[in-house]
């Protein structure tokens, strides 16, 4: 067994090294993974940034490192802060914890040292030794640089700041007092609001673990978005999931285009559908009903898996009054019950009430001949007492599967 050097240093000619270089094409999708495996939540951020940003950095350090060593210098604190400062960057920006950067860190350089493992020779044991000290050296000063970079950025007053605008508007949907709260907030109340409900339908679970990461990555990126789209500090009650945003309405009413352009932009970056209701400019005093109205509303258009947009409210009318609590929703709901746990008669009325009276394209949907999906609707209407293929029974079944699928019903007994 060789005797290992505490003072050798690593050799750009060593064939140990060379060996690793060859490998550093594939070392960049292997470093995606380990960070992705490690932090399962990154990988629901918008085309992996964070972990691509991480492996990027990672191999651009490994081969600065390098590159100094080829000049027979060292490798200075200036030259690894410009390496990390796209990591940098990415971390203020997506609010990452300190857990997550120093675990992150720790991931791709054990990650870094395997692969070198992976070409390592029983004669290589005094460079894996040195680039133990390598890769050790450049974790500890990059985490320093990270971390420092990390407390420049936040200053204290953001968190207050935000925390008194939220408070404000919170104030202002509920009627509460905001006289005080305005202050704080260094912001004037006006007269009229135009206000907007945001709701994001989400479609993939996160791991409990990293909850409160993901609903705060979510509240930060959108309070950005509305400060951008407002053009100054926009109040909101966003909590990771739904909320109200209040835009002074003294001036013009928000461009529905430019509404449209922020639908889209947060649908893209939250990596989720988001729903926006256009509620129109509301009074001061109209604030409490209107904000409960436009959440309810965006609530709906979320359930009846609606594509990410804007709506407003006439375009929800129908759905909107169908689904009020009352003698007609159950009486609607109950005639579709007995159907529960039959599920190809409710995919063939699904398809049915979305393509009207075009069988065609309805069986197509759903892979069946049309005669079958004729005789599929015929049972139906022997269930339920109502007939798909007569025009007013068919816009019955309609509004009941809405209700359905809003308020799943059990299977009767």
């Amino acid at each position: 067994m060789p005797v290992l050097d505490p003072t050798h240093r690593l050799v750009i000619d060593e064939p140990f090294l060379a060996r690793l270089l060859l490998r550093i094409s594939d070392l960049k999708s292997k470093l995606v993974t380990t960070v992705l495996r490690s932090f399962p939540a990154l990988d629901q951020l918008p085309d992996r940034r964070v972990a691509d940003c991480f492996a990027s950095v990672a191999v651009e350090l490994f081969l600065s490192a390098i590159r100094a060593i080829d000049d027979g210098r060292e490798f200075t604190d200036e030259e690894m802060a410009g390496a990390i400062a796209p990591l940098a960057e990415l971390c203020a920006e997506e609010r990452l914890s300190v857990r997550t950067l120093i675990s992150g860190g720790f991931a791709v350089t054990i990650a870094v040292w395997n692969e070198a493992a992976s070409v390592a020779r029983p004669v290589d044991m005094t460079d894996m030794f040195a680039l133990n000290r390598l890769l050790l050296d450049c974790l500890g000063r990059a985490m320093a640089i990270l971390l420092e970079s990390r407390s420049h950025s936040e200053r204290p007053g953001d968190g207050l700041e935000r925390q008194a605008r939220r408070a404000l508007c919170d104030a202002l949907v509920s009627g509460a007092p905001t006289t005080t709260l305005a202050v704080q907030a260094d912001m004037v109340v006006s007269e009229r609001y135009a206000l907007i409900a945001l709701h994001v339908r989400l479609t993939e679970g996160v791991d409990p673990q990293y909850v409160n990461f993901e609903q705060r990555r979510r509240i930060d990126l959108v309070q950005n978005e509305l400060d951008r789209f407002a053009g100054t500090a926009a109040l909101h009650t966003f909590d990771g999931r739904a909320g109200v945003v209040l835009l002074p309405a003294d001036e013009v009413a928000p461009d529905p285009a430019r509404l449209l352009g922020l639908a889209s932009c947060l649908t893209e970056w939250l990596g989720e559908p988001v729903i926006m209701i256009d509620f129109g400019a509301v009074s001061l005093a109209g604030l409490p009903a209107a904000a409960t109205q436009a959440l309810e509303f965006g609530q709906l258009a979320a359930g009846l898996e609606r594509p990410p947009g804007v709506y407003g409210t006439d375009d929800l009318l129908l759905e909107y009054q169908l689904v009020r609590p009352g003698v007609a929703r159950d009486r609607l709901a109950a005639r579709i019950r007995p159907l529960i746990g039959q599920k190809h008669l409710l995919e063939a009325l699904e398809a049915h009430v979305r393509h009207g009276w075009d069988r065609q394209r309805a069986a197509e949907e759903i892979h069946l001949h049309p005669n079958s999906l004729t005789y599929r609707l015929r049972r139906i209407g022997d269930i339920t007492g109502l007939n798909p293929l007569h025009p007013h029974e068919s816009r019955m079944l309609a509004a009941a599967l809405i209700i359905h699928r809003l308020y799943p019903a059990e299977r009767p007994a």
